[in-house]
């Protein structure tokens, strides 16, 4: 008898398996699939999540990071940075666990399909390249060009990969002065959204079909996991308290509005008109969601970003 059916192959939903492990008979269906990013960059808090949550260390082949260097409002910096680079199919490989058939009526937790509320429409453009001979493949870039941004990260001491979202390269001045050849690998989007219905009648939704992030700011791997922490603490009491299920979307949507205002204040930073007016809306966001954590729920159309 399964008890939990877990939709969804993803990190979140991995964790929550994980987590249940146990405590509730789990089974677990694909849902609607999508294409993995090439690199997941880690922080050293995400990295200990991962660690925790899984018992077990990073898979073979990660990569460190080093370096930062940005250039974003027309000064280039550079920082320490201590970070690994991954592919994200080899994180989920490295995890995955058997579960029970599926049974019919069992508490659906929905991790691949929903209407999300987008705060705007932008497409990434994803590259592999090659570093340029006496680059060091110890860093990632950052760059704000006039049309967007642009993210390198190595991946090895000769390649990396590179996000493009809004601008190119033939505007960049500094991603373009490291990487040399490259070739398209695929696209996706990069606004951030946030589901319409967070939970319904037997189901609630997580990661992916729960929020999307702005790779501007890198926090969907450790947000994933911290939302499985929560939500299969909640599932493992098995008395499904209403005000429980509250707290779990309340902590979400001030999630949301978090990563919006780091969003807002990196456009800020970067001094560039497109961004710009992006940020602008990005506030009425941010302020919708932390006067009102009902918002979605009333079908509310969110301001459109950029």
């Amino acid at each position: 008898m399964v008890d939990i059916l877990l939709e969804g192959d993803g990190l979140a939903v991995a964790a929550v398996t994980k987590l249940l492990a146990g405590h509730c008979a789990v089974g677990r269906v694909a849902g609607e699939r999508r294409k993995k990013l090439p690199v997941v960059l880690l922080n050293r808090a995400s990295g200990k999540l991962y660690e925790d949550v899984f018992e077990r260390g990073l898979p073979q082949g990660v990569w460190p990071i080093e370096r930062r260097v940005v250039r974003w409002g027309g000064r280039t910096q550079e920082f320490p940075h201590a970070a690994l680079v991954v592919g994200e199919e080899e994180l989920l490989r490295h995890v995955e666990r058997e579960t029970e058939v599926a049974a019919e009526g069992a508490f659906r937790v929905v991790a691949s399909r929903g209407e999300m509320e987008r705060v705007g429409q932008r497409e990434a453009v994803i590259w592999r390249a090659w570093l340029k001979p006496g680059v060091r493949g110890d860093a990632c870039w950052v760059e704000a060009v006039p049309s967007g941004w642009l993210f390198a990260v190595a991946r090895s001491e000769a390649e990396a990969v590179v996000i493009e979202v809004g601008g190119g390269l033939e505007e960049s001045q500094l991603v373009a002065g490291v990487i040399g050849e490259t070739e398209f690998l695929g696209r996706f989007a990069s606004e951030p959204g946030i589901a319409r219905e967070l939970r319904g009648q037997n189901w609630v939704a997580c990661g992916g079909a729960a929020l999307r992030f702005d790779p501007i700011c890198g926090e969907g791997t450790g947000h994933a996991m911290r939302e499985a922490f929560l939500l299969s603490a909640i599932l493992r009491r098995g008395d499904r308290e209403e005000g429980m299920w509250a707290m779990y979307e309340d902590r979400l949507r001030a999630g949301f509005s978090r990563h919006l205002a780091q969003c807002l204040a990196a456009t800020r930073q970067s001094n560039l008109p497109c961004l710009a007016v992006a940020a602008s809306h990005a506030t009425l966001v941010a302020e919708c969601l932390s006067q009102n954590t009902a918002l979605t729920r009333r079908k509310r159309r969110w301001p459109q970003l950029g």
